[in-house]
């Protein structure tokens, strides 16, 4: 029951921008013939849902994919056994890389701007907490898959009158019958 977490930036909107969840579920249901895919994909998170998504953009057809996440390889929350598969299908991984705004034109995804981040103290998950540097960079894309995370999908969950009930954790959301 669950979406990809909305990322906050400005450009979001723009046709190009995906959710990692919708794309894998679109080539499940609809197959890979019907599901468009852009030739420099972005995709943000390293989790195993990203990593999902990266994979299957690069089977779809696309040139470059490059995962995009916040901390370093030792705190991804996905298993090193799949990013290595990532890695062997050719998708890149940028580290230390936060999504700050996504430009596009005439409606379109054209470029992903990222803040170069650095490791801080731990959060309260016990990882090392990204701290922006304040440097950017600019990459140039036609898709952006966001994968950062997932949160409940509320009109769903409201529908079938559960309660969320969140945990100590982010990662971790209890739903209830009511």
């Amino acid at each position: 029951m669950g979406v990809a977490r909305q990322l906050e930036i400005p450009g979001e909107k723009l046709e190009g921008v995906v959710d990692a969840i919708e794309f894998i579920y679109d080539i499940r249901s609809k197959g890979y013939a019907s599901v468009p895919v852009g030739d420099k994909v972005a995709v943000i998170g390293m989790g195993m849902t990203a990593i999902d998504a990266a994979t299957q953009a690069k089977r779809l057809g696309a040139k470059e994919v490059t995962m995009l996440y916040r901390r370093t390889e030792a705190e991804m929350p996905c298993t090193k056994h799949e990013l290595d598969i990532a890695m062997l299908d050719g998708c890149e991984v940028i580290w230390l890389a936060a999504p700050q705004k996504i430009k596009g034109s005439a409606g379109k995804v054209k470029q992903l701007v990222c803040s170069k981040m650095k490791l801080g103290e731990p959060d309260s998950s016990g990882r090392r907490s990204p701290v922006d540097t304040g440097e950017t960079f600019t990459l140039d894309v036609d898709m952006v898959i966001k994968a950062a995370g997932q949160v409940p999908f509320e009109k769903l969950v409201g529908r079938l009158k559960f309660k969320i009930q969140k945990e100590k954790y982010l990662s971790t959301i209890i739903i209830r019958r009511i």
